[in-house]
């Protein structure tokens, strides 16, 4: 067996492992997981008692919650803004994001269709399955990544199964996702410091993130076209 072969099935092996164990830490800490963000004071007082390791933790949560695909970004999002303030939240919350972002695309890179297949059904795939030959493919995944409801995990790991370049695909993701982030983000340090002009900022960002999504969405709709 040649080297080069060697090393493909080492990567392998150590990919299937990688699924395995994240695919068993949904089963076991899925319930606990979803518990925790929709209490945001509870899971404040949990991340403190981690001391200076507690923001390493939120990254790693956000970045496990990109992995593991069915559990929901957006209340991670929200409590980042409640435990950190706006600016602490964006940064952690885009660092979580763009870890996870990066290690789903190369989980799907390396493994395949079936690997993504395991997280999402056919007809999911097949919503976006244009993006793989698209001469447009850059400026239409951003426009995907931009646009409110698109689930962003599957994006991730979907592109991993086209020839998009790593590095292009990490500056699209991040940058894609940093308007919605800010706006969650946004939602929930003015839910907790109960600010009223930080609750006024966050519905006027989110009026014209919603503005600018419908515009964006229409858009896209006429390129399908």
């Amino acid at each position: 067996m040649h080297e080069k072969t060697k090393r493909r099935m080492f990567t392998l092996i150590c990919l299937l492992i990688f699924l395995s164990i994240l695919i068993g830490a949904t089963i076991l800490f899925w319930d606990g997981l979803t518990t925790m963000v929709e209490e945001p004071e509870t899971f404040r007082l949990e991340i403190e008692g981690y001391g200076i390791w507690g923001k390493v933790v939120f990254v790693g949560l956000m970045a496990l919650q990109v992995i593991l695909a069915p559990i929901p970004g957006h209340p991670f999002e929200v409590v980042g803004g409640y435990c950190f303030s706006v600016f602490g939240g964006v940064l952690l919350t885009v660092i979580g994001a763009a870890i996870g972002s990066v290690i789903a695309f190369y989980i799907s890179r390396f493994l395949g269709a079936k690997a993504v297949k395991s997280f999402y059904s056919e007809e999911k795939l097949q919503k976006v399955s244009f993006l793989r030959a698209s001469e447009r493919q850059n400026v239409l995944t951003f426009l995907f990544f931009l646009i409110p409801g698109v689930p962003k995990d599957m994006l991730a790991y979907f592109m991993g199964l086209t020839e998009m370049r790593p590095l292009t695909f990490f500056f699209i993701s991040t940058v894609g996702r940093l308007p919605g982030i800010f706006i969650a983000v946004l939602g929930g340090a003015a839910l907790n410091e109960r600010s009223t002009g930080m609750i006024v900022a966050f519905f006027l960002c989110f009026i014209l993130f919603l503005a600018l999504s419908v515009w964006l969405y229409k858009k896209r709709s006429k390129t399908k076209g």
